[in-house]
């Protein structure tokens, strides 16, 4: 996953500020690094975005500014394919699933290790054990194939 996540200031019009009418840079293996590198927007604007992406491509948007990291107004980031979008939505909704499920990861474990009721410790240990054997999250997509 990118390192981090960057708070993104939005202008009323989302897609005005992130998406051009412009074809996307050609995508090279340097493009690609830059891209899984790259902080993310905020999961609020992640979301916006992907509810507006389709209306974007009616309207002739051809391609996404990472324009939370446009910090002059210069607009001289790369422009990548739509596809980014669908990207950032599933890496902020695994993020969102990971937070839970550590959430209730560290719940069980504390529950494990106390012992003031016998009976709660035992249905922890049940309970890790059927946690260990189900996937945290759907299948995770790798970066490898961004359709262009």
């Amino acid at each position: 996953m990118p390192p981090f996540q960057v708070k993104t200031h939005l202008e009323p019009n989302i897609i005005d500020q992130f998406f051009s009418a412009y074809e996307p840079d050609k995508l090279t293996e340097l493009t690609m690094i830059q891209l899984r590198l790259s902080p993310l927007p905020d999961d609020k604007t992640v979301h916006r975005l992907a509810n507006v992406a389709h209306q974007a491509w009616l309207d002739g948007k051809r391609s996404v500014l990472y324009a939370h990291l446009d910090e002059n107004g210069d607009r001289t980031i790369r422009r990548f394919p739509l596809g980014v979008v669908t990207w950032w939505k599933e890496l902020a909704d695994v993020k969102t699933a990971r937070a839970r499920w550590q959430k209730s990861s560290e719940s069980v474990a504390k529950q494990m290790h106390q012992v003031k009721f016998p009976d709660r410790e035992l249905l922890a240990k049940q309970s890790w054990e059927h946690m260990n054997a189900l996937p945290w999250n759907a299948a995770i997509r790798i970066l490898d194939s961004l359709p262009s």
